[in-house]
């Protein structure tokens, strides 16, 4: 067992735990979104040994600001980069759902190891409907076209659906390629040194926008690294938080965990008030996690 301890737990340890592509034209009823895109051939893809068929839209180039995130993210965001995310042209795909809209929660990477595809993808999923053109909604009765499975299958690019049993007729769905704009943005102003420092227990967070434990770090893991780290954390004006590590227990093993904390307030939300009242924006709390490898 991999064992991730921490002080808002009170001291209770926790459990932490392609694609190949052939492309043949299908006879097919092809399903245009509007007059401006380019009628889309459908093609036989191929993911593992599922065979499936897409159609593919490009959405011409849209700009997306990062301002959608929190403030948190925009600042780890801006990091990355040396402190100015810069301007960026990235393309990514998106499933259409059958009643025609984008849906952004399918929006993918690429690649997992880009970062800018990864803030791509964040952007879009952030941003409202209304940001994406509609499709026309199809009828798969009517075009004769396979349902929709009941659980999702995620090839390298794409969350689609093919798991329909008994149905010799492939899965198809439509991609929208989503061309994102992002302008140069330079990151929020955030000083992590001031405001007050409260105890932990003044904090508490929004429903499902608590703090999420993190696997335990695979480096450290393979050197046999443990130890207690000690992160100060600072709650934004959007409520959003930033954590810097201050501490680690024995030093010399701080570099395996680096950014383990930060890492794990990354969607969190506190509620606007501390317990005692005041206001949340603004203050600093610390918080420890207590890294033990397994027996």
């Amino acid at each position: 067992m991999i064992v991730c301890g921490s002080s808002w737990q009170d001291g209770v340890d926790v459990e932490m735990s392609g694609r190949a592509f052939i492309s043949a034209v299908f006879a097919i009823v092809l399903i245009l979104p509007s007059e401006a895109v380019v009628e889309a051939p459908v093609v036989v893809d191929r993911n593992g040994n599922i065979a499936f068929k897409v159609q593919t839209f490009d959405v011409p180039p849209t700009t997306f600001d990062p301002h959608l995130l929190s403030v948190a993210e925009v600042y780890r965001e801006a990091a990355k980069w040396g402190g100015t995310i810069p301007a960026l042209n990235v393309s990514i795909l998106c499933e259409i759902s059958d009643d025609g809209t984008v849906d952004r929660n399918t929006c993918e990477a690429d690649s997992w190891s880009s970062k800018e595809q990864l803030l791509a993808m964040r952007l879009v999923r952030a941003a409202p409907q209304s940001a994406l053109p509609q499709f026309p909604a199809i009828n798969r009765t009517a075009l004769g076209l396979a349902p929709r499975g009941t659980s999702p299958l995620w090839s390298k690019l794409v969350a689609y659906r093919a798991d329909v049993p008994g149905n010799s007729n492939p899965p198809f769905f439509r991609l929208a390629r989503v061309a994102v704009r992002i302008d140069r943005t330079q990151p929020p102003a955030v000083d992590l040194t001031t405001g007050p420092l409260v105890e932990l227990a003044q904090i508490s967070f929004e429903a499902g926008k608590d703090p999420q434990m993190n696997q335990y770090p695979s480096r450290a893991l393979r050197e046999n690294r443990e130890g207690t780290q000690t992160a100060e954390c600072q709650v934004q004006a959007d409520r959003s938080v930033i954590c810097r590590d201050e501490s680690f227990d024995p030093p010399e093993s701080a570099l395996y965990f680096a950014g383990s904390a930060d890492s794990m307030f990354r969607r969190v939300v506190v509620q606007e008030r501390l317990k005692n009242g005041a206001n949340a924006a603004g203050s600093r709390f610390r918080y420890k996690l207590r890294w033990k490898l397994p027996n």
